[in-house]
């Protein structure tokens, strides 16, 4: 997995087909943590990963800070996935932008959920782990108008 940052273009370069938000998130700060991009502005913040249960936690919400994925130009068309948490990014004014730039015949699916969770391999629960999972603890609510 080859992921690169430009500090120039503000753009993060995927050249997989798929990469995971975390996956994202190691990269921008394994480079922030860089002697040479130690000056640049931040590139990300990060939420995520409480625990839920002992095998379930929420998952990752990225959130880039004036920059964009890419996974460049291609060839021939491909669809390229972003999985496993949110991706959102905000500009330099703070107001909601696309975290997507735009690339020759590549279609990008990036799965973005209001509440994601990350949960382990289920063959490796108990059964009592497993009758958690499925056991509703909430409240009914009743409304009469």
């Amino acid at each position: 997995m080859a992921i690169s940052l430009s500090q120039e273009t503000h753009l993060i370069t995927v050249t997989d087909d798929t990469v995971t938000i975390q996956q994202l998130l190691n990269a921008i700060r394994s480079w922030e943590n860089t002697q040479e991009n130690m000056d640049c502005a931040q590139v990300a913040s990060a939420a995520g990963k409480q625990v839920l249960s002992a095998k379930s936690w929420v998952g990752i919400t990225l959130t880039l800070l004036n920059w964009k994925v890419t996974f460049g130009d291609r060839i021939s068309p491909v669809v390229c996935t972003i999985s496993d948490g949110n991706l959102v990014a905000i500009d330099g004014d703070g107001n909601p932008m696309s975290p997507i730039e735009p690339s020759v015949n590549v279609t990008v699916t990036l799965a973005q959920s209001s509440s994601p969770t990350i949960i382990h391999n289920a063959a490796e629960w108990t059964p009592e782990e497993k009758e958690l999972l499925f056991t509703d603890v909430s409240p009914r609510a009743s409304f009469s108008i």
